[in-house]
């Protein structure tokens, strides 16, 4: 028995090795990926909101329009572009979206791997049972609950995440470039 609980210890160690070692990579990639996207994000989600010099330039040019008129002995009306709702543009929305989303998905794909390393590390910890039938009999109950909770398959989500992330900044970047300049957007998709 204590030849079956060595090997079953050093099989598991191998499966846990592996799947904490990819994970390690994932968790690399998701926190420069993320902190790259936000860089991104910081410039462009300004532009969801009225451009306040614009606004100020618009007002003082109705102050100095009115004081000028008021000086020649006309009277006026504000003008009617600061009544005027701001409209976001398609594209700033269209690319903030993808941006805002590809974000949330590479975090969430941190926070799956972050909870996955958690449950790894206490999956490996073998407690000293005696008799050695308990212990295997502990083995299998935590090996049973490892494929019960799908293990495997949320750690094989964390880069399925991941790459839609990369996907929808793509998408986003795409059509930033479309809007920017045509010639760019032909060489950055070829």
């Amino acid at each position: 028995w204590t030849h079956i609980y060595g090997q079953l210890e050093r099989l598991d160690r191998e499966m846990i090795r592996g799947y904490s070692e990819d994970i390690d990579s994932l968790l690399i990639f998701a926190g420069l990926f993320s902190a790259v996207l936000t860089a991104f994000l910081v410039e462009l989600y300004k532009q969801l909101q009225p451009d306040q010099n614009q606004l100020t330039l618009q007002i003082l040019s109705d102050i100095s329009q009115q004081l000028s008129e008021m000086s020649q002995g006309n009277a006026t009306s504000p003008s009617d572009a600061l009544k005027q709702p701001f409209h976001d543009p398609t594209h700033v929305v269209a690319i903030n979206t993808l941006w805002f989303l590809s974000l949330v998905l590479a975090l969430g794909s941190a926070l799956v791997g972050i909870i996955v390393k958690q449950w790894l590390r206490e999956y490996i910890v073998w407690p000293t049972v005696s008799p050695v039938q308990h212990a295997l009999q502990l083995r299998r109950f935590r090996f049973d609950a490892f494929k019960k909770w799908r293990i495997p398959t949320i750690v094989t989500l964390v880069p399925i995440l991941l790459q839609v992330a990369v996907v929808l900044f793509l998408g986003g970047l795409i059509t930033l470039t479309w809007t920017l300049n045509r010639a760019v957007f032909v060489v950055a998709t070829v």
